[in-house]
């Protein structure tokens, strides 16, 4: 059994996520009003939320306790290919106060106020969450492979003007000099430690995994590049930036993009806030690779004229805050963005100066929103990490919200009574009761994973709660990995390197 039991907190109650200097000075106000340091930013939770609380609610948790309150959960044993949820349920277009969710096999079956009438329903292992279900997080850009290391701290916390700067740094390449070194013997572990990572989160599906489609690591997370279960592979993903795009190349991509061959291109563009930053987007247009599939990571330094192309194409952007602001002080104009109809997912990028959880950066992005005349309402937050990246990697079809036929991928975390929208906005890794992806039950709470039929399972401390995740899946051949647990992951991973960023990535 595998227990991590301590919450990597100092005795202040800051996170700890990292190794950092003693000497380090703090990172300077940003331009458009931040805290000192970026990570201040996830302070607070304030009092507005986006509906009305219901009267017998509980008080809000105090900024800071780990608690696991809320109604206890229960599990009443039936068929092991037939689940029925019960609680509040978050479509996320609506919320049905109860509500109930049939899965049957991979797929959901019913999602509704009852599913009693459904045949199905009869004879299925019930499930009382005691909490709030909502569709499986959907993270739109993600270094899997990397977020086994911790945030890097640039030298004398200096900011940056554009992503060139900061890679070109000695401390940086050092810090990560693990990922290449050891990519050929545990590539796999690599990014299955991530996969771990996203997935005791709620993140459901992630893309941004290792460039090479390995069994090893397509079982723990939905890899968005690589179909499977999603359907036929029509991504491609581009972080080398427009510039390593030829000609050719270019004429080819967007050629596919018109054809409907590529339905998401993903590319890293405008990342910093200067003018070399920004005349990517030009060389963008210049290639005829500005297009609907086009998804842009980050865009920065981008401005209203810039949007209002974007939104004339039907171009998608991904929002990453939190490493904006740790490496540049500042972030992308999300209300311009908004204003001129973008369609905006968020996603953390990777532990190295973004989130470790995608809820986590759920938080920052709350945080920062208000900072701006009409902060982000929560259901808009919902959104940009369910449907709204889901339609841009062009598979809303499959996930992304509640609705039957598509993938049973849910996420239940505890009820607090508050706003349901609210609520998952709020919450942190230890708020997680169950993770389900495609109709198997992989991490929560023991009380209800008890009602997984998988026998190779794991206990570990969540922040102080206890979980049970099953990560092994029965092993095809000598080479695919399948089979390991994840103490063997963890024990792969600390082999070469010693200090790996713990899960329990507590408080804010």
């Amino acid at each position: 059994m595998l227990l991590l039991a301590a919450c990597t907190t100092d005795r202040s109650g800051q996170p700890m996520d990292g190794p950092r200097r003693a000497d380090a000075p703090p990172i300077p106000l940003s331009p458009d009003g931040g805290a000192k340091d970026a990570r201040d930013r996830m302070d607070g939770r304030g009092a507005a939320t986006d509906g009305s609380r219901r009267p017998d609610a509980p008080p809000a948790r105090p900024d800071g306790g780990p608690r696991h309150d809320g109604a206890p959960g229960s599990v009443d044993g039936g068929a092991t290919d037939r689940y029925l949820l019960r609680g509040r349920v978050v479509t996320p277009t609506q919320v049905l106060a109860p509500g109930e969710v049939l899965v049957v096999g991979k797929s959901l079956q019913c999602v509704a106020t009852s599913c009693a009438s459904d045949p199905m329903a009869q004879g299925a292992t019930s499930i009382d969450t005691g909490g709030v279900i909502f569709p499986g997080l959907v993270d739109a850009h993600n270094h899997t492979q990397y977020n086994y290391i911790p945030t890097w701290h640039s030298p004398g916390a200096v900011l940056y003007m554009n992503r060139n700067q900061w890679a070109d740094v000695q401390t940086y390449k050092d810090w990560t000099a693990s990922v290449n070194a050891n990519e050929a013997t545990y590539v796999c572990e690599q990014v299955k430690y991530g996969e771990i990572r996203a997935l005791i989160g709620g993140t459901t599906t992630i893309q941004g995994t290792f460039n090479s489609n390995r069994v090893c690591f397509r079982t723990l997370v939905h890899n968005a590049e690589y179909g499977n279960e999603l359907g036929p592979d029509k991504m491609r993903t581009n972080i080398g930036g427009i510039g390593s795009v030829n000609a050719m190349d270019a004429a080819n991509i967007a050629a596919m993009m018109m054809s409907g061959a590529i339905n998401a291109y993903v590319l890293h563009l405008a990342e910093g806030i200067d003018e070399t930053s920004r005349r990517e987007f030009d060389q963008l247009v210049q290639k005829g690779m500005l297009q609907r599939a086009t998804v842009i990571i980050h865009g920065t330094a981008l401005g209203a004229a810039e949007f209002a192309q974007m939104a004339a194409a039907g171009a998608k952007l991904v929002w990453s805050p939190l490493s904006n602001l740790v490496l540049y002080g500042r972030t992308t104009d999300i209300p311009a963005a908004l204003a001129a109809g973008i369609p905006v997912s968020l996603a953390p990028d990777w532990t190295l100066s973004g989130s470790p959880s995608l809820l986590h950066e759920l938080r920052v992005a709350r945080d920062t929103s208000r900072q701006w005349p009409q902060p982000l309402s929560a259901r808009q937050l919902v959104e940009m990490v369910t449907l709204t990246p889901a339609r841009a990697l062009a598979l809303d079809t499959v996930i992304g919200s509640l609705e039957p036929g598509k993938l049973a991928d849910v996420l239940v975390v505890t009820d607090r009574g508050q706003d349901a929208y609210q609520t998952l906005v709020d919450s942190r890794l230890e708020d997680v009761r169950l993770v389900m992806i495609a109709g198997d039950l992989r991490y929560g709470d023991p009380s209800l994973m008890r009602a997984s039929p998988r026998t190779m399972c794991e206990a570990m401390s969540m922040c102080g709660v206890m979980k049970s995740i099953c990560v092994p899946d029965p092993s095809t051949s000598a080479t695919d990995h399948l089979g390991e647990t994840l103490a063997d992951i963890v024990n792969a991973v600390s082999s070469f390197y010693p200090t790996p960023l713990r899960f329990d990535v507590c408080g804010d």
